[in-house]
């Protein structure tokens, strides 16, 4: 078989199609890298406007968080006001009750035992060896033989009626200037005083002062004048020396 002879003008046309094929075939790469550069730009700005929009719903969700938080201090604040206020003004009603019933009318509701008590202490401190506050009296009633604590409350309960018995059994421990040396009683004034809490504090043996129109009443145990307590002596460092 004979070989086929090619001529140079066929080698020159192979040669000016495939470099035909290969400028197209670039321009299609070129086209394409383009478009894949354009879809990466498209993405990354969507993802930067995606970005940017959860970064203003966060801001936007902090500044409704802080309002919030502003709004519930300013509320908070109020309440917090109102109840100071509230605990202010039954703490001036309790004074009141204290100064302007309770007070003037004690030295009177007990002189029915003769024991001729003629003075009455405020808000008595009562301290240990170390000086220490250890208990306080609102009322202390006193004489050279004869001491009555007396606790005032707002509304009675059970609690306060123990606390003041507990105090009692401290102010026998530690005996002060004011009631050394005396029978030490003890009494309670309420302005508001269930009946049960009241016949409970009679039984433990205390006085129980209680609103009566515009003044006050007292109930007394029926065997309230043995139920002192013999305090003794004030403590060796509460006693003048010569050199005082």
């Amino acid at each position: 078989m004979e070989k086929e002879t090619v001529s140079y003008e066929k080698v020159m046309a192979l040669i000016a199609e495939t470099w035909e094929l290969f400028r197209q075939n670039q321009k299609e790469n070129q086209a394409l890298v383009r478009r894949l550069e354009a879809e990466r730009l498209q993405r990354e700005a969507q993802m930067e406007k995606e970005r940017k929009e959860r970064e203003a719903q966060m801001e936007k969700e902090r500044k409704e968080r802080e309002r919030e938080r502003k709004e519930w201090e300013k509320n908070w604040d109020k309440a917090l006001a109102a109840t100071n206020k509230k605990i202010a003004e039954i703490t001036d009603v309790l004074g009141l009750f204290a100064e302007e019933q309770v007070a003037p009318a004690v030295l009177k509701l007990f002189s029915q035992f003769n024991w001729d008590l003629r003075e009455v202490m405020h808000h008595v401190k009562v301290t240990d060896e170390r000086r220490q506050i250890v208990a306080e009296v609102d009322l202390l009633l006193v004489n050279d033989t004869v001491s009555v604590a007396v606790e005032v409350k707002n509304r009675l309960r059970k609690d306060d009626i123990d606390e003041h018995l507990q105090r009692l059994e401290t102010m026998k421990k530690y005996p002060s200037r004011a009631f050394a040396d005396t029978r030490l009683y003890g009494a309670i004034a309420a302005m508001v005083a269930e009946p049960s809490l009241v016949n409970y504090a009679l039984k433990k043996g205390l006085c129980v002062i209680v609103p009566s129109g515009e003044s006050v009443d007292m109930r007394v145990p029926p065997d309230y004048p043995k139920r002192y307590t013999e305090i003794g002596p004030r403590r060796p460092a509460e006693i003048p020396t010569s050199e005082s």
